[in-house]
This record gives structure tokens, C-alpha cells and sequence, in this order.
């Protein structure tokens, strides 16, 4: 679950309206003197051509989600006063309601261009710029918006979550407890310090700042979704379980919730339960590889073998480069007997990754009960290397064979 960063609000007759964009968070409900000024000088120009009434109606449409009505009336205010920073403004904000987030820049950078001590084209610019991919330039423009206003905490907050992406958890969550600070009511930066800690590995300590912004806000669903990852790093099964039963009931729509339930299911060997949150995964989102890979895994592990087979199939129809794929095929194979087509599956899971232990083992046994004891004996010599537990397995397979 990648987080978005975060834009700012309208930029309209000198201040922001009280209007969250909910692109991936909170917008800036602020007031802002760079904006109040920059407005006053734009104004001072020629007014036989007013641009404001078409501002004010274009931000009004934008308002009820009438994107395209407010690009065409915020278009026509712009040709009025092309070099105006806050018209710039909107229509990026707009751009990137309708998803034409590339279009956004070039109104950002002009934003920043006519009014470069106005944090805000820096936020907004940085947020494009992380959407299309940008992260180092991304990261830039949140600094650059900090060094405009120290005490900016949107993009603060932004920069502490670029930093997530580009994987610097240590200077993040320097920046999310420098903002904690200030905001120690915060659930989402309570939440952002629980993702910068579980990335350190200090899963404990992630688990109580989850637990802290559950306390806040127990509506913030992405915690509650993390809480069950950490508990799951942390070997707690029965929270793990806990937290995403809890997180499905309450997004009952959301593949990755039945995915993650579904894995500690497994992890926990509850296996009917765990089909039923899979085949939900499935069906929420059927181009999910991971469901489809766990759904076989699990079916084998029940010797439910055609329905194993079949949902190894498609992960492997999903994801043809994927040794984890062709490794759930296999066993799959194994269990109906198919050991030709079987070891077809393992070498190609091992060619994909010779170091795979699991299809190694599985390449073993498929080639000891098709009679192939040599190669059985050279997976055997490989596993010594990879995983000496598995290699005795085999060999007692063999030994069995004798």
C-alpha cells in the first residue's frame, strides 16, 4: 500500500478554501500569507477583464466534482491572466483530479516560477512529480518547500513519506517525530511512524504507534491494516489473525485485506478459511498473483490437487517469470501423479532461480517416483548448500526408495 502525498487546497482570492482533494490524504486548510499577497499584486493589473468570477465558478464546480467544467472555466480565467501563479495553481490541482497528472507540472513549475516564495507550488509540484515516478525530484521539491517555510507540515509529511518510497526510514521518521512533536493528536503521524519504525525493524515499536493512531482515529483502516503485517513480522499469529479479520469486516471490498487474512490463516494451518478469504481475493481482484499462488499452495496442502492445479495455472498464466509459480504447479502435478509434467514445472522454477530450495526438493521427488534416482541424488547434493534440513528429507525419501 503506497501512500500519496499530499496537495494543497484551492488557491483562490487570497486564501485556501476549506476543501480536502483526498488524493492520498489531507489537503492544507491553511490560510496562506504568500498566497493572500501574491493574490493582492495579481490583482492590481488591469481589471476590465476580471478573472476572479471565473475562479471562484471554476472552483466551485471543481468543488462538487465537476472537473472538467472547472478545467474549462479556469482555462478561460488563465487566457485573461496567463501569468497569474493561483490560476496556475487550480488548474493543476484540477489536472490532477482527472487523472492527467503530467499536465499538472508545467502549471506547477509556473506557479513556482511567478511565485517562488509560495511553498505551496512546491508541495503540489513534489506530489505530481511522486505520482509520475519522480521520487528524487520529488523529494527536491518537498525541500524546497521547507526551505520557503520550515514549518510547513504538509510537506513535511511529504517528504517523510518520499523518503518511505525511496527506502530512508531513519531520516523519515526523524521528520514524522519532529511533526509529532507539534501534532501529538495526529493518528496519520502516529500511523507514518509506525511505517518508518516496522521498515527499521523495530516491529514492536511499530505495533504500539499503529496502536496509538487506532486510539486517535479508529476509522484510520490503514493502520489497523499494518498493525496485522507487524504483528504477523513479530510471529503473532493469533494478532496477526485478529487484525485482519477485524480490517476485512470493516473493508469487506478490499482484496489485500483477504489476501493478508488468508496468508496467516495458512501460516496458522487454518487451510478451509483460508481458501475462503483467497477465493474472496480472487474475485475482488483476479489479477492478483499472490492470491492465486497461496490459493494453490493451500489447495495442495488439503491434496484438493485439480483445484491447486488450476489456480497455479493461472499465477503461472498471470506471471510466467515468477519460480514461485511453476514451483506451486509442481507440487500440484506431484499430487495427481503427472511427474513428467511435473518436473517440466520444477526445472523451469530452478532455471528461473537455481538457489529456489523448495523447487529443488520438489524436482527431487518428482524425479525419485518417476524412477530418475540420479537426478533425485543431484537435487539432493544441491540442497546440502541451500537448505540442509530439506536435503535430509530427501534423502530419506531416497534412503526410502532402496
Amino acid at each position: 500500500m503506497r501512500e500519496k502525498g499530499f496537495s494543497a487546497s484551492w488557491y483562490v482570492i487570497g486564501l485556501f478554501l476549506v476543501f480536502s482533494l483526498m488524493m492520498g490524504g489531507f489537503a492544507d486548510l491553511q490560510p496562506s500569507e504568500a498566497a493572500v499577497e501574491a493574490q493582492a499584486q495579481e490583482q492590481d493589473q488591469d481589471q476590465e477583464q476580471d478573472p476572479v468570477p471565473l475562479i471562484q465558478e471554476g472552483v466551485k464546480k471543481a468543488k462538487a466534482g465537476e472537473y472538467e467544467q472547472a478545467l474549462e472555466l479556469l482555462e478561460q480565467a488563465l487566457e485573461l491572466r496567463p501569468e497569474q501563479a493561483g490560476i496556475h495553481f487550480n488548474i493543476g490541482v484540477v489536472l490532477e483530479n482527472l487523472g492527467r497528472v503530467e499536465e499538472s507540472i508545467p502549471h506547477y513549475e509556473n506557479v513556482i516560477r511567478l511565485k517562488p516564495d509560495f511553498p505551496g507550488g512546491y508541495n503540489n509540484l513534489g506530489n505530481a512529480l511522486w505520482k509520475t515516478g519522480n521520487m528524487e525530484k520529488a523529494e527536491e521539491m518537498f525541500r524546497e518547500a521547507l526551505s520557503v517555510d520550515p514549518e510547513y507540515n504538509l510537506a513535511k509529511i511529504n517528504l517523510g513519506n518520499v523518503l518511505l518510497a525511496r527506502e530512508k526510514p531513519e531520516e523519515a521518521l526523524g521528520i514524522f517525530r519532529e511533526v509529532k512533536e507539534k501534532n501529538p493528536d495526529s493518528a496519520q503521524v502516529h500511523y507514518l511512524e509506525g511505517r518508518s519504525l516496522a521498515l527499521m525493524g523495530s516491529y514492536e515499536q511499530a505495533v504500539n504507534a499503529y496502536e496509538k493512531a487506532l486510539a486517535l482515529d479508529p476509522e484510520m483502516h490503514e493502520a489497523l491494516f499494518h498493525l496485522g503485517l507487524a504483528w504477523g513480522l513479530l510471529g503473532n499469529r493469533e494478532k496477526e489473525i485478529e487484525s485482519f479479520r477485524e480490517y476485512v469486516s470493516e473493508n469487506p471490498d478490499n482484496p489485500s485485506g483477504h489476501l493478508q487474512l488468508g496468508t496467516a490463516l495458512i501460516r496458522n494451518r487454518n487451510y478451509p478459511e483460508a481458501v475462503t478469504s483467497l477465493k474472496r481475493a480472487v474475485e475482488l481482484d483476479p489479477q492478483s498473483f499472490a492470491a492465486w499462488n497461496n490459493l494453490a499452495q493451500v489447495h495442495v496442502s488439503m491434496s484438493n490437487y485439480e483445484e491447486g492445479l488450476e489456480a497455479a495455472q493461472t499465477a503461472v498464466g498471470i506471471n510466467p517469470a515468477s519460480p514461485q509459480a511453476y514451483n506451486s504447479l509442481g507440487f500440484a502435478l506431484v499430487g495427481l501423479d503427472r511427474f513428467a509434467e511435473a518436473i517440466d514445472a520444477f526445472e523451469e522454477s530452478v532455471k528461473l532461480a537455481p538457489d529456489f530450495a523448495d523447487a529443488r526438493y520438489g524436482l527431487g521427488v518428482a524425479a525419485l517416483l518417476s524412477g530418475d534416482r540420479q537426478t533425485a541424488e543431484k537435487q539432493k547434493e544441491i540442497l546440502e548448500g541451500l537448505n540442509p534440513r530439506m536435503a535430509n528429507q530427501l534423502d530419506g525419501l531416497i534412503q526410502q526408495g532402496e
